[in-house]
């Protein structure tokens, strides 16, 4: 039997990261930025970013209200959903990025940005866990320093859906003022998700 084809919808109910980064420009913001793995067959990847995201403060719980979207996307069989929160940043290096990553920006919360050349993605989130910075190139233009990083797999509909919850952990030493360090590999925070799949597609 061919694999029934559904919409997945991911939305952001709540963040809470440890450590939001870098403060050096009072205004500069965290993104979350996701990506589904092989989510239809041909399809190697789909990339969404919430943009800046104001508000978001050391161990505090920022809450969304009505949750945020992040999918909507048609997946047919597994997929693995991927997480990185970049560091504190102003709107220009973001979008500087996301230009020259995807060659377009369409809107900011749930923008949802096509992937041309597969594999790119998925080594630049790669490289996010294992160095701590989200890099499509080698200029400093092509690298956003992250703050934190989590996943899931989806698997089952039946079993993944409603409330999920992902554990973010840092993938790098974080310095902080005045309390301990969080040393690379350790919690810094969570992501609150709400995971709707709407019925079968013909």
């Amino acid at each position: 039997m061919p694999v029934p084809r559904r919409i997945l919808t991911v939305l952001i109910r709540s963040i809470t990261l440890l450590e939001t980064g870098d403060r050096k420009v009072p205004e500069a913001q965290n993104s979350l930025n996701a990506l589904l793995l092989y989510p239809t067959p041909g399809q190697a990847e789909v990339f969404a970013t919430t943009g800046l995201i104001p508000g978001v403060e050391d161990g505090k719980l920022t809450r969304f209200s009505p949750p945020m979207i992040l999918f909507k996307e048609v997946v047919q069989g597994p997929t693995d959903l991927q997480v990185v929160i970049t560091d504190r940043d102003d709107r220009n290096g973001l979008v500087s990025f996301l230009r020259r990553m995807a060659g377009t920006v369409t809107g900011s919360a749930g923008a949802i940005l096509s992937n041309e050349i597969p594999g790119v993605l998925r080594a630049a989130f790669r490289e996010a866990v294992a160095g701590g910075q989200l890099a499509i190139g080698g200029a400093k233009e092509d690298k956003l320093e992250v703050v934190a990083t989590g996943g899931i797999p989806l698997r089952d509909a039946e079993k993944m859906k409603g409330n999920v919850t992902i554990d973010l952990f840092a993938p790098r030493e974080l310095k902080r003022v005045g309390k301990p360090d969080i040393k690379k590999g350790a919690p810094n925070g969570s992501l609150d998700l709400e995971i709707l799949w709407d019925a079968e597609l013909a």
